[in-house]
Order: structure tokens, then C-alpha cells, then sequence
């Protein structure tokens, strides 16, 4: 179905933990902590618990690769790109039997993407290549991200031996494994190529800020939540709700970067940011104004109609809003201002100057290029920083003049607001959203942050 490599996976994964797990008790057994037989006891009785952890590595790789097919057939163009990085990068595509770029060229044309197979093989060099980047920075002995070298050895293991756990000979080798695969399974394989491309980062601060931000929004929250759920749920709901966790990290990632917030304390930052971004995700529903709540709930029924019930479907539907309660955020740590009011007044900024629906249509819009889709994901930012922006101004000027609507706020500039909404006005009527369409009122916009 796959490649050897994939569909024998489990049985090379069962036998990897197995020679981890005794490199880890040899040394007890040597100083005397265990015996030859209470070792051999504890090996089989931990026979389950290390068959339930190779079963959910091995899953949630297959999962990976249908999400790799369904967006290879959306976009394969940044596979094809992938493609030829690997190969500049030392990958014989031919040797792989991979498609050229004029094969792919007519799959793009037919709307098919890549083959599990051949997206097995794509896979297996970007997590070699992960991997390899990983090693040479200190990310996999962060103490704020040991949980990747704990949760790789059954529970009874780090119950009784925490120290030899941390003590492992390839302590480093393991942490940066479970890293690598959650990344590449989780964001895709082409997630740190399209971060490379978009913000010219490193791939070294992209993996780092993708795991800040994984801990952030705890990202395996929502994994362990989607195996939960019955059959009786649509394949293509879950994967709707993964893509959009991903789009969410995704614009986590994208704000600390350009923010320059990558080589931040992974602790500190999570800290600062995983509790603001869940209040404002738990009451977004009563921070939203009108049109904005409207569409926030419009989100939440399309997620119920396809099986997710209960608070699932809410916060799924929340993600759309990730990367802008950042910003959210950020202005309450500048201004001291309550966090709740912050994001009122930021959502009713954006109501008021249409950036939600903007958004929604740079973002539909199809790709037509690198260079297009680098200068749309840039434009998206702007608007989101452009809003941060305004929010801010707006309530320091209320600092001083508590009454101070918006619109009076606005209008401090009465000749920049007008034009500005003209030409909104005008897109808005037209629906003929573009690039170019897209930059200008960009450029307004900026005029109107500018008072």
C-alpha cells in the first residue's frame, strides 16, 4: 500500500524501543539496582504498554500520509518545489522513482497529487533531514520539552527509573526522533519548506518555534481527542480539523518569526502565551462582534454537521483565530489593558475595517506560483499586525479619553478612513479579491494605522 518501510514500520519500531529500553536497564542491572530476573519480568510485563506505543507512532504516521495525498492533490506545486530542494539537497529522484516536474506538471493539471508511495519516500529524507537539523542545536535537551524523551518509554519505566531515562546514552538521539515525527506527522511534510520559503528563516528556528508552538496550542491534545472518536465520524471532517490546527501553528509560527520571538525560553514563552490563548479560545464566542460571531459560529455548525459534537466542534472552529490572539496578546503586554477588553476592542477593530473577510478571500485564493503565495501569506500578516496596531493606538488614546469610540478614533483622519472605505466598499461589491486588489487596501490600511 505504502513502501516496505512504512507497512513494516511497527515491527522495526517494536524492535528499536526494545534495544532503547535495555540500554536503559543494563546499567541497573550492572550496579546491582536489578537483577537478571527482575529485568526479564519487567521486560514482559511492559510487553503492552510498548505494543500501545509503536501502535500509535505507526498510526499516526498513516495518518500523516493520507493528509499528505489529500493536500498534494490541493497544492502539489509545493511538493514539487519539496521535490527539488531534496534533490539539490542529495536525493537521487530518479533512483526513488519519483515524477519529474513535467509528470508532476500533468498530474496538476488532472488534479492528482503523489502516490503513498512516492510520499513515503518524500517523507523519509524530510524527517532524515529534520532529524539531522535537530542534533545540532540544544532543542532536544530543553528541559521544557523533555516530555518527548519521557513519553517514548512506557509509564513504569519513568515511574521507578526517571533518572536512567534522562540519563540514556541517547537521550539526545531519542528526544529528537519523537520530535521529528511529531513535526513532519503532525504539520506535514512540507510544512518546514513552505516556513522556509515564506519567511526565510532556518529550518533550525522554524522546527523550534513549530514545537513552542505545538505546546503552546498542545497540539497532541487534539490528536489523542481525534483517535477518540467513533468510526462513525467522516475521514474528512477529522481531516478538515487537523488542517486547521495545522493553519493555526502554522500562523503561530510565521508571528514569532516575525516577531524575531524564536529563540525565546521555550518555558517562559509558553508560559507567558498557553493560558491568554485559551481564555481567549474558551470565551471567543462573547469577544466576537456581530458579523465576526456569525462567522465564528457559521464554522462551529460546519464541524457539528460533519459528527463533532460537544466542545470539539468550538474548538476546533477556534483556530481560524490562533494566529490573531496573538496579537490580542501582545497588546495586553504592552498596555497593561485586561485581556478580555484587549480582545473585544481587537476583534471590533476588524470588524469594522473588514480584515476577517479579507482574509478569508487571500487566503481562498488559489495558488498560482511561489512567488504569488509568498507575497499572499506576507499580505495576511500585515493585515494582522496592521490590526494589532491599531488596537493599540486606539486604547492608549482611551487612556486618556475613556469615552473615545472607534469611530471617533478613526476619523481623527476623516479623508484616510474615507478612502479607504471606498475602496473596500468597491472590492466588497466586486468580490474581485487578488493580489494586486489585496495590496492596495493593504496600503490604505497602513495609512489608516498611520492616523
Amino acid at each position: 500500500i505504502n513502501t516496505d518501510a512504512i507497512d513494516n514500520a511497527g515491527g522495526v519500531a517494536m524492535s528499536d524501543r526494545e534495544v532503547n529500553i535495555k540500554m536503559l536497564l543494563q546499567p541497573l542491572v550492572r550496579t546491582g539496582e536489578l537483577s537478571e530476573v527482575q529485568r526479564n519480568r519487567l521486560l514482559k510485563a511492559m510487553t503492552g504498554d510498548v505494543s500501545r506505543l509503536v501502535l500509535h507512532d505507526v498510526s499516526r504516521q498513516a495518518l500523516a500520509l493520507s493528509l499528505a495525498e489529500r493536500r498534494s492533490r490541493a497544492d502539489l506545486g509545493v511538493f514539487d518545489s519539496l521535490i527539488q530542494y531534496l534533490t539539490f539537497r542529495g536525493m537521487d529522484a530518479q533512483v526513488e522513482q519519483l515524477p519529474n516536474q513535467r509528470a508532476l506538471a500533468e498530474r496538476a493539471k488532472a488534479g492528482e497529487g503523489l502516490t503513498r508511495p512516492e510520499l513515503a519516500i518524500v517523507m523519509a529524507y524530510v524527517k532524515m533531514g529534520i532529524y539531522r537539523r535537530l542534533l545540532e542545536t540544544e532543542v532536544p535537551n530543553d528541559p521544557a520539552l523533555r516530555h518527548y524523551l519521557v513519553h517514548y518509554f512506557p509509564g513504569e519505566l519513568n515511574e521507578r527509573f526517571a533518572d536512567a531515562v534522562r540519563r540514556h546514552p541517547l537521550h539526545s538521539e531519542i528526544a529528537a526522533t519523537q520530535m521529528t515525527n511529531l513535526a513532519v506527522d503532525l504539520l506535514g511534510m512540507t510544512f518546514v519548506h513552505r516556513m522556509i520559503r515564506d519567511t526565510g528563516a532556518s529550518p533550525a528556528e522554524i522546527i523550534r518555534a513549530g514545537l513552542i508552538a505545538f505546546e503552546v496550542i498542545d497540539a497532541e491534545a487534539l490528536l489523542e481527542r481525534m483517535n477518540a472518536l467513533p468510526v462513525s465520524v467522516p475521514a474528512d471532517t477529522v481531516y478538515r480539523a487537523l488542517d486547521a490546527q495545522v493553519e493555526a501553528i502554522g500562523g503561530l509560527v510565521r508571528w514569532m518569526l516575525l516577531n524575531d520571538l524564536s529563540g525565546e525560553d521555550v518555558g517562559a514563552f509558553v508560559d507567558a502565551y498557553r493560558g491568554p490563548l485559551a481564555a481567549i479560545r474558551r470565551d471567543l464566542a462573547d469577544l466576537l462582534p456581530g458579523a465576526e460571531k456569525r462567522r465564528y459560529l457559521k464554522l462551529v455548525k460546519a464541524f457539528q454537521s460533519g459528527g463533532f459534537v460537544g466542545e470539539l466542534a468550538h474548538e476546533v472552529a477556534t483556530f481560524t483565530y490562533v494566529p490573531s490572539s496573538l496579537g490580542v496578546i501582545e497588546v495586553t503586554r504592552r498596555t497593561g489593558v485586561e485581556l478580555d477588553a484587549v480582545a473585544k476592542h481587537f476583534f471590533h477593530v476588524g470588524e469594522r475595517l473588514g480584515l476577517g473577510w479579507l482574509r478569508d478571500e487571500l487566503t481562498a485564493l488559489p495558488p498560482s506560483g511561489r512567488w504569488a503565495t509568498i507575497a499572499v501569506g506576507g499580505l495576511i500578516m500585515d493585515l494582522r499586525q496592521v490590526q494589532q496596531a491599531i488596537t493599540e493606538r486606539f486604547l492608549r488614546a482611551r487612556a486618556s479619553e475613556p469615552k473615545l469610540s472607534l469611530q471617533a478614533f478613526l476619523e481623527r483622519s476623516p479623508n484616510v478612513l474615507r478612502r479607504f472605505d471606498e475602496a473596500y466598499a468597491e472590492l466588497h461589491e466586486s468580490g474581485a479579491v487578488d493580489l494586486a486588489s489585496g495590496s492596495v487596501l493593504a496600503r490604505l490600511l497602513e495609512q489608516v494605522r498611520a492616523g
